[in-house]
């Protein structure tokens, strides 16, 4: 149930957007304690550089496959979030 909320909030920390960031987080209601940290997490994925980034679908997508996301969701739902995960 928590797989595609992960993924969002994820991309949006990954994503070196504050913007993107901020819409994500904005979802859950988080403190501005949680936003900061959030902030402090992205600021370090934007110091790794593209080379994190471009490594990070490889590992959410290994994340997705787990047998608990892949129950919840059904296939199309599950390819959909594959398909997006490829073109990151």
């Amino acid at each position: 149930e928590a797989c595609v909320p992960f993924f969002a909030g994820y991309a949006g920390v990954t994503s070196g957007s504050r913007l993107w960031l901020y819409h994500e987080l904005s979802a859950f209601n988080g403190t501005p304690e949680e936003t900061v940290a959030y902030e402090k997490i992205q600021d370090c994925y934007k110091k790794q550089g593209d080379n994190s980034r471009i490594l990070e679908p490889q590992i959410l997508a290994s994340i997705l496959a787990t047998p608990e996301c892949v129950e919840y969701y059904s296939e199309e739902t599950f390819m959909k979030i594959l398909d997006g995960l490829r073109k990151i």
